[in-house]
């Protein structure tokens, strides 16, 4: 039998510390690359990096709520509560619904946690005498004064927030909104977050491919505002319309259409105005 030729030892093995240091790294990166099924825990970190990502794929620019459906969250809201003064958009992303405030004549800010959203956002926007621009939160408090606001949308973020994150976040919008100013919150209806679930196959970590951490009812998200000092002014399930030809006539159709063909009520329109003290 042939023999193999002998490799020489490296030098730096010939510390046996040295040696015994470099195997142990060797064996953790095996563990540590070995296919386990496991469910991803959701970070700060980790729930930033996939945004970026998002921010920075144009690919996704289509799958925005706000770029959907933004034009009939305006008049679902305006049907329901006025919409005039400053009104600031928290979680803004790309500026979607920014964009579709600015053409329905209102005053408008953003903020997001995202530096390459708001980055877009204000290259967009800029030059728009409505568009009072976007800025990058790096932390609450945001750099903005108590009180600012006239309306806070809150649209497809709760959904989002880790938990431990969500009690700052919901004063936050508290402090910003001036008392009888109206929170306007959207999310999922009752979605089941295991359904959305997907499993990546380089190491086997399951998760919810668009980093929903939380499920809500109308019920547990108007109990969930109620806590932090937001009084309710309406909360219900709804289909909310895409653009489409014939305007009211053409959305009123397209709603019924769904509701008779899908049999559900896919997202949550929360309105809730600020009382005094949360």
């Amino acid at each position: 039998m042939r023999n193999s030729p002998t490799r020489p030892r490296p030098a730096y093995l010939n510390s046996p510390s040295r040696a015994s240091s470099i195997g142990i790294r060797y064996l953790l990166t095996l563990m540590t690359s070995e296919f386990r099924p496991h469910d991803l825990v959701w970070t700060r970190e980790n729930s930033n990096r996939i945004w970026e990502y998002i921010s920075a794929n144009p690919a996704w620019g289509e799958a925005y709520f706000s770029r959907q459906v933004g034009d009939d969250l305006i008049a679902q809201v305006r049907r329901r509560v006025p919409l005039r003064g400053s009104v600031l958009d928290f979680g803004c992303g790309q500026g979607f619904l920014l964009e579709k405030m600015v053409a329905a004549g209102i005053a408008c800010q953003g903020v997001d946690f995202s530096a390459k959203s708001v980055e877009l956002t204000n290259g967009r926007l800029k030059g728009n005498p409505l568009f009072k621009g976007a800025l990058v939160l790096e932390s609450l408090p945001a750099p903005l004064p108590d009180r600012s606001f006239d309306a806070i949308f809150f649209i497809e973020t709760i959904e989002h927030v880790i938990g431990e994150d969500l009690p700052a976040l919901i004063r936050e919008l508290h402090r910003l909104l001036r008392p009888g100013g109206h929170l306007v919150v959207t999310t999922r209806n009752d979605e089941s977050l295991e359904a959305s679930k997907i499993l990546c196959p380089e190491c086997g970590c399951t998760f919810h491919q668009m980093q929903h951490v939380s499920s809500w009812s109308a019920a547990s998200l108007a109990s969930t505002l109620a806590g932090y000092g937001f009084q309710r002014v309406f909360c219900e399930g709804l289909v909310f319309a895409p653009r489409v030809k014939f305007g009211a006539l053409g959305r009123w159709l397209y709603r019924k259409a769904y509701r008779t063909f899908k049999r559900s009520v896919p997202n949550l329109l929360y309105i809730g105005t600020a009382t005094s003290s949360s």
